[in-house]
């Protein structure tokens, strides 16, 4: 087991994998059904516009397919709409449980480095979460 340490806070890294499935974007799409909120934007739109978008608020719609909570403070989702193979990750004081949609909006940031190897593309922190 691996600790990973944040000031005087120490983390256990853990992760615990129930159950899996790989499909593809249409595959996806078609099973959740999931269309971007008004206003807002796919999750393959905010990927397709990354440069565009940084540094300004958007809006997505998405399933929580993970959750930790409270790393770093945080509560950290990732979510899928079916637009594209991959996940959006989010950060939020709230939280949703995996399985529940969410609409989730807040300021991209984009190439985030946490070190420890953890990157993120993209990244929405501190999100305001509405969960449906």
């Amino acid at each position: 087991m691996r600790v990973v340490t944040c000031g005087e806070t120490a983390y256990n890294d853990v992760v615990v994998i129930a159950q899996a499935k790989v499909v593809t974007a249409e595959q996806a799409q078609a099973a959740l059904g999931l269309k971007p909120p008004e206003g807002g934007l796919s999750i393959a739109e905010l990927v397709a516009k990354r440069a565009e978008l940084a540094g300004k608020p958007v809006k997505v719609r998405g399933r929580v397919v993970k959750l930790n909570k409270g790393i770093f403070g945080k509560n950290w989702m990732h979510i899928v709409d079916g637009s594209q193979d991959g996940d959006l990750t989010i950060t939020s004081d709230s939280f949703a449980e995996v399985g529940q949609v969410v609409t989730a909006s807040a300021t991209l940031t984009i190439d985030k480095d946490l070190g420890f190897g953890y990157f993120y593309s993209e990244i929405l922190e501190d999100a305001a979460l509405t969960v449906e």
